[in-house]
């Protein structure tokens, strides 16, 4: 074989031997590249799982915090709603504490009023008592000469009873110059027995046909019948007369009586 021929060869057996070496480091960066795209593809993969967790507890998050405001909302029209029922309550109650409370000293008004009215009552019962023990005689001339006119007149009134005694009372009223004059219901008159009018002023008479001096009791029942009818003028009518307390309980209260006189003066224009 030639020399050149030897050198070509070997020159070409170097070149195989070289492009071998290349052949397997290509293959070597190749199978490389393949762990590598492989890795690649897992870690890709992993990414997306993670991904669509993540968006998984993303709409969790979303829900809970829909849930949440909603939740938020609810419980704030609730504290609105209570809030708006404590102000109602506390407004009910401070009405109804406002009304006991008035309602507390128009009685204690009353009362006092009622105290003041016994307290003058009493001292004009001293006094009357007092002007008894002054002039006892003119006294008793005083009440033998009631008696004597109560004999006069309640022989006029023999037939009558108390009934009778209103009806007559409010036909004299009529016959005088009152108007609206009314008998009230038997037995539920609540302490008047006859109401009236004369120029704009309410009247209201208790009717007492008795065979003895008024007491008392007559002063105080038509002091009831005020509060309860709302007149002006109390008055209080008797064919008869009135007893030392009746009269002095009649002027501490400021209420009018009416004795067998006014029966007198009625009679005398008949």
């Amino acid at each position: 074989m030639a020399l050149w021929e030897r050198v070509f060869a070997k020159e070409i057996a170097a070149e195989k031997a070289r492009l071998k070496e290349l052949e397997d480091d290509l293959s070597a960066k190749i199978s490389e590249n393949e762990q590598l795209r492989i890795q690649l593809r897992e870690s890709i993969d992993k990414l997306h799982e993670h991904y669509n967790k993540s968006l998984d507890y993303r709409r969790m998050l979303q829900k809970y915090r829909s849930e949440l405001i909603a939740r938020t909302e609810e419980l704030d029209q609730r504290e609105t709603e209570l809030e708006d029922r404590i102000a109602s309550i506390v407004d009910i109650a401070a009405e109804k504490v406002r009304k006991e409370k008035e309602a507390a000293e128009s009685a204690t008004e009353k009362m006092k009023l009622q105290e003041q009215s016994l307290y003058r009552a009493e001292h004009a019962v001293r006094g009357w008592i007092r002007r008894r023990e002054q002039s006892e005689i003119a006294i008793y001339e005083e009440i033998a000469e009631n008696i004597e006119k109560f004999r006069e007149v309640g022989a006029k009134f023999v037939l009558m009873d108390g009934f009778k005694f209103e009806e007559y009372v409010a036909e004299q009223l009529k016959a005088n110059g009152f108007t609206n004059v009314v008998v009230t219901q038997k037995g539920h008159d609540f302490g008047a027995d006859v109401l009236a009018e004369m120029s704009g002023v309410k009247y209201g008479f208790q009717c007492k046909y008795y065979s003895s001096p008024v007491g008392i009791d007559a002063i105080q029942q038509i002091n009831a019948a005020q509060d309860y009818y709302h007149f002006h003028v109390p008055v209080v009518v008797t064919n008869t007369t009135f007893t030392v307390a009746a009269k002095a309980q009649a002027e501490a209260s400021h209420i009018v009586l009416w004795d067998y006189k006014k029966i007198e003066e009625w009679e005398s224009k008949n």
